[in-house]
């Protein structure tokens, strides 16, 4: 019986020490892999008079019309918060602000905001600038109210090719470019 301690002792140290630390590739098989981020939906709107605007639960497999373009963007405005190409700066029941190139951005609005208000005793308001799509969807709902996107989702372009792709550092916009917005 004594004969079998050292050798069961011996065998016991062998398993300690051959199971000590880890190594990094040890250790990231052992953690669980992250959660994969989940698309929310994904908002595409067309740059043309008419164009469509869309959104779609199951990426892009099925799209709904949840309105139209009343009025397209043809150029950009200026915006020092703009730091970010393709990302949604902030989203508001008066439209999203979205940047496209480093300090220029885009605006997606609703239809109320996009036309001229007229005050009593005062001149017109002026209305958005040929830096915003004007959309006839009503301020306060769906796109502009519960389904808003928050800062920070990625925005695409499809310009001159079928796919997807980020904005190009010269980017202007065209008649005819659909803008794809992927909120997670």
């Amino acid at each position: 019986m004594y004969a079998r301690q050292p050798l069961f002792l011996s065998i016991l140290m062998g398993l300690c020490l051959c199971s000590g630390p880890r190594s990094g590739a040890q250790l990231a098989i052992r953690e669980p892999a992250p959660a994969p981020v989940v698309e929310t939906y994904s908002l595409r709107v067309e740059n043309v008079l008419y164009g469509r605007v869309e959104i779609s639960l199951d990426r892009g497999g099925h799209r709904i019309l949840i309105g139209r373009v009343l009025r397209p963007a043809v150029q950009m405005t200026s915006e020092k918060a703009a730091t970010l190409p393709g990302t949604v700066l902030h989203g508001q029941s008066e439209g999203v602000t979205f940047c496209a190139a480093k300090e220029r951005v885009l605006k997606l609005m609703p239809a109320s905001v996009g036309s001229k208000l007229v005050l009593p005793r005062k001149r017109a308001a002026p209305g958005p600038g040929p830096a915003a799509i004007i959309t006839d969807i009503p301020r306060g709902k769906g796109l502009f109210a519960e389904l808003l996107p928050p800062a920070g989702p990625a925005v695409r372009v499809i310009a001159d090719t079928p796919r997807e792709a980020a904005f190009a550092e010269d980017y202007t916009p065209a008649l005819e470019d659909v803008f794809v917005f992927h909120v997670r």
